[in-house]
């Protein structure tokens, strides 16, 4: 779960400027998901990003993700 909360934090903070949603018309998952997955391995579709967005949307302090699980 640390991973895909990672991942996720770093698509909010870093790709999307802290924004909620990417500009329009970018093709972040996307590319991300093409990058990861030739960095990475399997594990990685735009779908999984999208999930892991939302895992840190939902949860943006760590330890309260940490005690719900």
């Amino acid at each position: 779960i640390d991973e895909r909360w990672e991942i996720g934090k770093r698509i909010v903070e870093e790709e999307q400027n802290g924004e909620i949603r990417a500009e329009y018309g970018t093709n972040l998952l996307k590319e991300l998901s093409a990058q990861l997955t030739f960095d990475l391995g399997k594990g990685y579709s735009q779908r999984s990003l999208a999930y892991y967005r939302l895992l840190y949307l939902y949860f943006p302090d760590r330890k309260i993700l940490q005690t719900r699980l």
